[in-house]
């Protein structure tokens, strides 16, 4: 009954004879696409029947010529669409997947648009993440126009954006903290318990592999402008990151990278698939070679291509068009052909019908004509799978100085031969230094890529969230408790028993923090959400402060009338309280878990930094709880300090915005 289910919820993808892409919402050929009673046909570069017909007088810059006609059509349809009749700026994800290739100069004042005060400007940083894709995208940009101011430009952005975000954004485990901008809204994403501290809390794994990225940028940029240590210092932090990525958030059981680190203390891995988060780590060289074809592989499919995340929370599981684009990429860079068809199919199924912004385009530069700018020259590594052969050329590039019309012939994944200007090169890079008009050809070797299974896991909601209750502080009852699934119970992040019944115990002493995730199966990745986790910890273990017995007070009744009332908090505001310093009596030496108790009327996250002893020991951050009210309070985020037995020094120093302290509490590890 369960794969009958999950069958209904979003079908097996079914291939048509001879067609790229076939599912319950259409069939995608070379020339035609079929959606439901309607039929797109193109007949030319210029027209698609019951869909496009390009404006009159529309300028050439960019065009590309195939024998398969829809993907000249959707060539130039999402080039009028995303640079020739949008005033809109890129987006990051745009100019880094092949918008820096088709619009450089674009790309550039985008980019620029997305800096204020010589940093990124963010709205919703450190909980929400945007322009993630920033560095990179620069660092395109400058490969292909070689202008070296805009590279000391991007290169002190990135660098002030850095240093203002460093300290905030990693997590105690050196992940990057904060929702991803593909996984929004945030109830799609994520247990509907968490806060906006929860949240900020969670540490992603297309965040971090955004940070190496970003960390090998800032290497590559150093080097190029002669600063040879601090290169070294971003090579080194970018290998560390890589390897925190592989080490977190790759899940051995299903072979994919799960979404995020989530809960407090002791975090728990979600193993649902990130599938924007898989295609970054192979694009990115986070993903080992292996680790990639087994991604490409066992990819999820649905009607109309790979869902953001697998199984989805709740809602439609969405496939944005970007995704499918990196997707395709991935698959060629793995040289999968299969899901690299599928990825085009899925991307015209949708082109077709709505403007997909340059996510066509940016696959066939990138993907199948494999086209990457370097520092030095333009490489090239075409990839072609047996429905797209034939002579193929994009015309109209503008590299540098040069514009160029580049040719691949045939198919397969091997050159046999590449021309520049007709004069044969040994070597598969368009050079840096030309100037004005030149042709590429590349003849293929006509090899055969191997054919490679895709299988296809239907899209389906994650099981329901578990419903503990507790009967002591060692025993709880799952309250709906399904005899179809397991439950995975992790003690201080450790898996710990499988239970096979409602009932569970929790042995040992000290703090242990418990976390129950049901699983359906866990070698596909098909697993749920833990509800809060459940802290079971004795009173030796927990300290509480309470803001009535910290000294100065200066009751906020400028902000609760109450007098009473207000003589419960204390204000750390821009002119009160900028460092408020209080005690600890620690019963013993070790590692403490501390939070705030707050209120935060305000619009603004605010950050407080953290000192033990005289040495700075992490930040806490407050996200608004309801705007002009200064009584209801929420749990700041967790930081980790180490007390000594005895008394401690313990100072709270403002970075922005104001709150008022409630209560502040410790739990020892």
């Amino acid at each position: 009954m369960l794969f009958m289910a999950l069958m209904a919820s979003c079908g097996r993808v079914h291939r048509g004879q001879g067609a790229l892409f076939s599912s319950d919402a259409g069939e995608v050929y070379v020339d035609s696409i079929v959606a439901g009673d309607t039929e797109y046909r193109a007949l030319g570069p210029d027209c698609i029947t019951n869909a496009w017909m390009a404006p009159a007088g529309m300028p050439a810059t960019l065009s590309y010529e195939s024998p398969q006609r829809m993907a000249d059509a959707l060539f130039a349809k999402a080039v009028w669409e995303g640079v020739e009749a949008v005033e809109d700026h890129l987006s990051t994800l745009d100019i880094f997947m092949g918008g820096a290739i088709l619009a450089p100069q674009q790309s550039m004042e985008s980019l620029r648009s997305m800096v204020a005060d010589g940093k990124l400007h963010r709205d919703g940083f450190p909980v929400r993440l945007e322009e993630e894709a920033w560095a990179p995208a620069a660092w395109m940009v400058y490969c292909m126009t070689g202008d070296s101011a805009w590279l000391s430009e991007a290169y002190g952005v990135i660098c002030a954006t850095l240093r203002a975000e460093r300290e905030v954004s990693l997590g105690m485990n050196e992940a990057v903290r904060g929702v991803p901008s593909h996984l929004e809204p945030v109830e799609d994403y994520y247990p509907r318990w968490m806060t906006p501290a929860d949240l900020y809390q969670s540490q992603s794994t297309a965040a971090s592999a955004w940070r190496y990225a970003t960390l090998e940028t800032c290497s590559r940029m150093a080097a190029s402008l002669g600063f040879d240590r601090e290169a070294a210092d971003f090579a080194a932090e970018a290998n560390d990151m890589r390897t925190c990525v592989n080490d977190l958030f790759w899940d051995p059981a299903s072979a994919s990278y799960g979404e995020y680190l989530y809960g407090d203390f002791f975090p728990v891995l979600s193993t649902v698939r990130d599938n924007m988060a898989g295609a970054l780590c192979v694009i990115h060289g986070i993903a080992t070679p292996e680790m990639g074809v087994l991604l490409t592989e066992r990819r999820p499919e649905c009607p109309y291509g790979v869902p953001v995340v697998w199984p989805a929370l709740a809602g439609p599981n969405e496939c944005p068009p970007m995704l499918q684009t990196m997707q395709g990429i991935a698959a060629a860079m793995t040289r999968n052909s299969g899901a690299f068809e599928r990825s085009v199919g899925a991307l015209w199924l949708r082109g077709v019908k709505a403007p997909v912004s340059l996510c066509w385009p940016s696959l066939l530069v990138r993907g199948m004509f494999g086209i990457m700018p370097k520092e030095d020259g333009m490489e090239v590594s075409p990839f072609v799978p047996a429905p797209f052969g034939g002579e193929k050329v994009i015309r109209g590039i503008v590299y540098r100085d040069a514009v160029l019309d580049i040719m691949v012939r045939g198919t397969g994944d091997r050159i046999a031969s590449m021309t520049l200007d007709g004069e044969a090169v040994n070597t598969y890079v368009i050079p840096a230094g030309m100037h004005g008009n030149h042709s590429v050809e590349i003849t293929l070797g006509g090899n055969t890529i191997p054919a490679r299974d895709v299988r296809e896991l239907p899209g389906a909601g994650v099981p329901d969230e578990p419903k503990l209750y507790w009967d002591t502080d060692s025993t709880f009852k799952i309250i709906n408790y399904n005899r179809d699934l397991r439950y995975a119970m992790y003690v201080n992040g450790v898996l710990t028993e499988n239970l096979t019944s409602e009932r569970g115990t929790v042995s040992g002493a000290g703090t242990r923090v418990v976390a129950v995730v049901p699983v359906v199966d866990a070698a596909t990745g098909y697993v749920g959400y833990t509800p809060r986790p459940h802290v079971v910890a004795p009173a030796a273990c927990r300290i509480s402060i309470p803001a009535t017995s910290i000294t100065p007070r200066r009751p906020p009744v400028h902000l609760i009338r109450d007098r009473e009332l207000a003589s419960r908090y204390i204000e750390l505001a821009p002119r009160h309280n900028t460092r408020l310093t209080f005690y600890v009596q620690a019963p013993s030496e070790g590692d403490y878990y501390i939070d705030i108790l707050y209120a935060n009327g305000t619009v603004e996250t605010a950050v407080r930094t953290l000192e033990v002893n005289g040495r700075k020991s992490g930040v806490l951050v407050c996200p608004p709880v309801k705007h002009n009210d200064w009584i209801h309070t929420r749990h700041s985020s967790t930081s980790m300090v180490h007390l000594r037995a005895g008394e401690n020094k313990l100072s709270l120093y403002y970075v922005n915005s104001t709150i008022l302290l409630n209560e502040i509490r410790l739990l020892k590890k």
